[in-house]
This record gives C-alpha cells, sequence and structure tokens, in this order.
C-alpha cells in the first residue's frame, strides 16, 4: 500500500457496528454488483439494528469517504478508501478447498524450467480465478553471477552464457567482426569469469564494464569490448523476455468491460511486455501478498483495477505472479489463491 494512504487509513477509526457495515455492504456489492440498501443489509447480514440505524451508520461512512451514492440510487457501494480499509483490517480470507490445493501442487510438481513455471502458474491463477493472470520471471538484478561461457559455435559466431545464481541461465548469439578462435575465447571467457563471478547481476554498471575494457590491454582488448557490452545488453533483454500473460478471455465475462475503449485499454496494457514488467517490478520487494487498488495506481488505465501480487523465490531471485481485475473482485478467495501458488512454487524450487 502507498505510504500516504497508509497513513489516511491510520486516521480512520471505527466502531464495531461500522465495521460490520462497512463488511457487509462491501461483501453483497462483491457477490451482487449492486449498490446495497439499509433494508438489504438488515435482512441478509444478521445485524440486530433497524434500518433507521443502519441508515444512519451508513451516512457516517459515506462522510468518513468509505462508501458512496451512485447516481440516483438509493443504496451504497464502497469507495477506493473503503476497500482499503476493509483488506488492512476486516477481511477474513478463504480457505482453498483441498480439490484447488492438489491442482496446484499437481500441475507445479517436478517443473524445473522456469519459462514452463510461469506458464502454468499463470494458467493456474486465471483457470482458479476467472480473472487475467500475471506471471514475470525471477528479476535477475537480485542474482549473483556463478558463470560466464564463450562458445564457438561457427566463423565468428559466438554464443555468450551467462549462469545466474541456481541455475538460472540466459544465452545471447553475438555476431563477431573480427575472426577469433578457441584458445582466445578461452583466454577472454578466463578474464570475465575472474572480474564478474560472485558479483550480483546489480553490480554490473556502465563503470564497471569500462574498467574491465580498460585493463585488457593487446589484441584482447576489441573482443573484451564486445562480450562486456554484449553482457550489459544480455541483462536489458532479460528484463523483458519471460513474462506470462493468462485469462484474456475473461476480461470480456466481467460486466465492468461494458465499453469496447476499456477492453482495447487493458489489452493494451498487457501486450506491452515492457511496462508490465516495469509495473510488476516496482512489486519485487513487497513481502507477502501486495494489493493496490484503483485509484492508488499511477497507470490510468488501473485507476478501476486492484492489482494481487505475491512474490516466489527461484534459487534466491524474486519473481512475480498474480492477477488484475475490476475493484469489485473477490478478494478473500484471490488473496489466498495467489498466496498459496507462490508459496508453492518457492517450495518446489527449494
Amino acid at each position: 500500500m502507498p505510504a500516504n494512504k497508509k497513513k489516511e487509513v491510520e486516521k480512520i477509526e471505527l466502531s464495531e457496528r461500522q465495521k460490520f457495515v462497512l463488511s457487509a455492504v462491501i461483501q453483497s456489492f462483491i457477490a451482487r454488483g449492486e449498490p446495497v440498501s439499509s433494508r438489504f443489509i438488515q435482512d441478509t447480514s444478521g445485524i440486530k439494528a433497524s434500518s433507521a440505524t443502519i441508515r444512519n451508520t451508513m451516512a457516517k461512512l459515506e462522510k468518513l469517504g468509505l462508501i458512496e451514492h451512485p447516481h440516483t440510487s438509493a443504496g451504497r457501494q464502497p469507495t477506493d478508501l473503503g476497500y482499503r480499509v476493509y483488506l488492512n483490517s476486516l477481511i477474513k480470507l478463504e480457505e482453498l478447498k483441498p480439490s484447488e490445493k492438489n491442482i496446484i501442487i499437481r500441475q507445479l510438481k517436478n517443473i524445473t524450467d522456469e519459462a514452463e513455471i510461469l506458464k502454468i502458474a499463470s494458467n493456474i491463477l486465471s483457470d482458479i480465478t476467472n480473472k487475467l493472470s500475471i506471471a514475470a520471471t525471477p528479476y535477475l538484478k537480485n542474482g549473483v553471477i556463478t558463470k560466464i561461457n564463450l562458445v564457438l559455435v561457427a566463423e565468428k559466431k559466438v554464443m555468450l552464457i551467462l549462469s545466474i545464481s541456481d541455475g538460472l541461465i540466459r544465452s545471447l548469439m553475438i555476431e563477431m567482426e573480427i575472426d577469433i578462435n578457441y584458445a582466445q575465447l578461452e583466454a577472454i571467457s578466463s578474464i570475465l569469469n575472474e572480474r564478474l563471478v560472485g558479483r550480483p547481476v546489480s553490480f554490473l554498471n556502465t563503470f564497471v564494464i569500462n574498467e574491465i575494457e580498460n585493463v585488457t590491454k593487446g589484441s584482447f582488448q576489441g573482443p573484451i569490448r564486445i562480450f562486456t557490452r554484449s553482457i550489459m545488453k544480455l541483462m536489458s533483454i532479460a528484463d523483458y523476455e519471460n513474462v506470462e500473460v493468462s485469462g484474456t478471455k475473461n476480461i470480456v465475462k466481467q460486466p465492468e468491460f461494458a465499453k469496447i475503449e476499456d477492453i482495447e485499454g487493458m489489452i493494451e496494457f498487457i501486450d506491452d511486455k515492457k511496462m508490465l514488467v516495469h509495473f510488476l517490478h516496482e512489486r519485487v520487494n513487497k513481502k507477502g501478498v501486495y494489493i493496490t487498488i484503483g485509484r492508488e495506481h499511477k497507470m490510468s488505465i488501473l485507476k478501476t483495477h486492484s492489482v494481487i501480487t505475491s512474490n516466489f523465490n527461484l534459487g534466491g531471485v524474486n519473481g512475480t505472479i498474480g492477477v488484475i481485475g475490476h475493484t469489485r473482485m473477490d478478494y478473500s478467495k484471490l488473496i489466498s489463491v495467489v498466496d498459496y501458488t507462490s508459496r508453492i512454487i518457492s517450495q518446489n524450487w527449494k
């Protein structure tokens, strides 16, 4: 939750009745998609209070900015702030069914390929939640370089293989402008490994690369420059290469996407890998399940949506999975699904 929103929420103090009514409004609105009246709460929630008392309580909640009157409706619906207060202190999470847990465990069992994990995890989330789901590759800048290999695959063509942390690998094919032989590649590989192995990927920057190039003399200086620049390029490419999005078909099933421009805007967002990964990178250091709601987002396309994410760990580096949907979503179920799936991924990789 953004820091400014946290301060705003901390200032709000609710009575037990206000907490009960706010929860009832939110749960009913999520389930039915219609503004909630005091009479409906009285008839369905089990509260021991008159309709007038409930109506008075709702008026106080509205004054606090937690619920609002949509148009001329007699009922109320939650605001982004109302959802935030509910999620921070009132929500009761739904326990996943054994069958749902078994699906997650079975499908992720014995999967050791990073790309396959992302694809399966994303599919699992969209299938169980009926929401748009996202899964992003581990953030390599948090990893440690373990080995650099240079493989001559053809004349003037070299494969650069970068090993990071526990089994994560990135590779790049390099077209050389000069002839290079096995002995030269072995010598250059030794220089790169000596300088870079054991260091975090975040250590790689222009200053470090220039330093390596400057201390290398003679005939190796040119090839070293090619390979060091290729490593930097590989890191920039890696930021955007492994992102999985599933459940695009679920967008049109949501009544909130009645307008074609809303559908187009969301599809444009998830099709832009750079934008999507940048958005997820901002969440990579968040602990546990992290939820952002409506106007808490900087991006205009997400102003009416909530995003629930959780980080998983693959050999010391983090990736992220989550779901995107309208603010009117079943938070109690979705939080549990996202959290459980991320924990299973992390456990399986150990």
